[in-house]
């Protein structure tokens, strides 16, 4: 189970923390407002997705309600943490569709 699961997670998650936190210094050092804040918010929405992740996988862990249908801070929290992942991967793609708009010009 160590071997096979949870590893494997931890590795990827340390992964993208250590790949968000690389775009974030690498925003720092760029030279244009633009560049700047279209990056910002792809390290934004790449933090609120490895966070959102990590939360579901330990909710899921801790009340694993495979094959009942619960109505409680269980479900709610779920949702919460999926909706966070989703505003996640928004930010993300309008902050590519910016660096795509800038490049264009």
């Amino acid at each position: 189970m160590v071997l096979s699961v949870i590893i494997p997670y931890l590795y990827a998650w340390f992964i993208g923390l250590l790949a968000a936190y690389e775009i974030m210094l690498f925003s720092r050092h760029s030279e244009g407002v633009l560049y700047r804040q279209s990056l910002g918010m792809m390290v934004s929405g790449l933090m609120m997705i490895i966070i959102s992740l990590v939360a579901i996988q330990f909710t899921s862990t801790v009340n694993p309600g495979i094959g009942h249908l619960i109505f409680g801070y269980h479900l709610a929290l779920t949702l919460i943490f999926r909706i966070v992942g989703g505003v996640g991967f928004v930010l993300v793609a309008i902050g590519a569709g910016r660096l795509k708009k800038i490049e264009e010009i």
